[in-house]
């Protein structure tokens, strides 16, 4: 299956870099994009089976996204708080991909990414270093979005008003959506993820959204990135376009997210 299209656009924008600090720029959005979407279906997990195997901190680390911008490493951070606990049982999680990859090699891979970025971030490198540099941190990017197969076992889909089907938002972007046929009907225009049957695994509105950024663009697929100075934003990759929502903040205040 493919990736989820945030994560395959942002893969796509490195293959189409032209040249090394374009790539440079490119690279670190792959990470930065997975991290998110990491912590997005953890806590989307979280919402679907409670509280009962919270860690300490849990609550603490969820109403905290509705006071900043986490950083990448606050939502490797908040995914391995959600899943943790989950780690000598991942079986019993809806994602078990997902608590393998948080509690096992992923987040070593993460951890060898983030020492090379001093070096990457260099602005007085020349293209030759750059290009050297990316080549060993392209080695262990691989390594990470090998570990991260979790995020394409699971399709990302938006039901449409026809009961039963949906629309792919997986991959990078096509001329035209392929249809998914579903195993039940689900809400239409909410994202969600599906196994290879098509039974919805996770309900990820209203963290993943799908929206024009304005009227008669094409939609993009959105995701939560905390709370601005107007409010909750959700960050299409890699265009940047924002989107506000306010009923995040009661999502996130809801039972059933704390």
């Amino acid at each position: 299956a493919d990736a989820p299209q945030p994560i395959a656009e942002a893969i796509a924008a490195l293959e189409l870099a032209r040249n090394p600090r374009q790539a440079r720029d490119a690279f670190w959005a792959i990470p930065g994009v997975l991290a998110r979407w990491t912590a997005l279906v953890a806590l989307a997990a979280r919402s679907r089976i409670g509280n009962a195997r919270d860690a300490a901190g849990t609550v603490a680390a969820i109403r905290a996204l509705g006071t900043k911008v986490p950083t990448d490493d606050d939502w490797l951070e908040l995914a391995t708080t959600l899943v943790k606990n989950h780690a000598d049982e991942p079986d019993l999680h809806p994602v078990p991909e997902l608590v393998l990859f948080v509690c096992g090699e992923g987040m070593q891979r993460y951890r060898e990414l983030a020492a090379l970025r001093p070096g990457l971030a260099d602005a007085a490198a020349s293209d030759e270093a750059i290009v050297e540099r990316l080549g060993v941190a392209l080695v262990t990017l691989s390594a990470l979005l090998r570990h991260a197969m979790f995020a394409c076992n699971y399709t990302l889909v938006v039901p449409t008003v026809e009961a039963g089907r949906a629309e792919r938002w997986s991959g990078t972007r096509p001329a035209q959506r392929a249809s998914q046929r579903l195993a039940t009907t689900s809400p239409p225009g909410q994202p969600i993820l599906v196994d290879e049957t098509g039974a919805p695994v996770l309900a990820l509105h209203p963290l993943v959204q799908v929206a024009e950024p304005a009227p008669g663009v094409v939609p993009e697929v959105f995701l939560f990135a905390g709370r601005a100075a107007r409010g909750p934003k959700l960050v299409a990759f890699p265009a940047a376009f924002e989107l506000h929502d306010h009923a995040i903040l009661d999502w996130l205040r809801h039972p059933t997210a704390l």
